[in-house]
């Protein structure tokens, strides 16, 4: 019975901690995301030593209740600055635009086709989920949410002209 307990409560500790992406802070360093990824590719941003991306697997990096396969995180000076993912069903589409819709009230939405694009940007965040008709999703067609720092958005979209 020891034995058991003793086991079990290891486990436990073992365990590693759920790391929710709705309610990250970017001021940190990316290490505590990166620990205990089964996979991890790092690149520069714009060829710039600076502006540093992450794709990573990690099983315990959540949104909500949706658990993202493949996330990229993107860090600016060494800072967590933004973080991306695909989303390949129409369940965790509705659950990651109903947390949007809920949390942001002044959240820009436009359609256009088979595609809607919710878009919030204040002095802090912005935020670009871009949503597809459920019925694209077995065509093999994905959601994908980006999520950034304002100044690092910036910065990226004046890069990108």
């Amino acid at each position: 019975m020891i034995t058991i307990l003793t086991l079990l409560f290891s486990t436990g500790l073992n365990t590693p901690k759920k790391i929710e992406l709705s309610s990250v802070k970017f001021n940190e360093s990316p290490e505590r995301f990166l620990q205990g990824a089964s996979t991890v590719r790092k690149g520069k941003l714009f060829g710039r030593d600076d502006m540093v991306s992450y794709g990573i697997e990690k099983p315990n990096l959540t949104y909500q209740t949706v658990q993202p396969s493949h996330v990229e995180l993107l860090t600016h000076r060494g800072v967590l600055s933004g973080y991306a993912f695909k989303i390949y069903n129409a369940p965790d589409q509705d659950k990651v635009i109903s947390f949007l819709k809920s949390k942001y009230k002044k959240l820009e939405v436009e359609t256009w086709k088979w595609q809607t694009t919710y878009r919030f940007k204040d002095e802090e965040v912005t935020i670009l989920m871009r949503s597809i008709a459920k019925e694209k999703f077995p065509e093999g067609m994905n959601a994908y949410l980006d999520v950034k720092n304002t100044d690092f958005y910036n910065i990226y979209e004046d890069l990108k002209k």
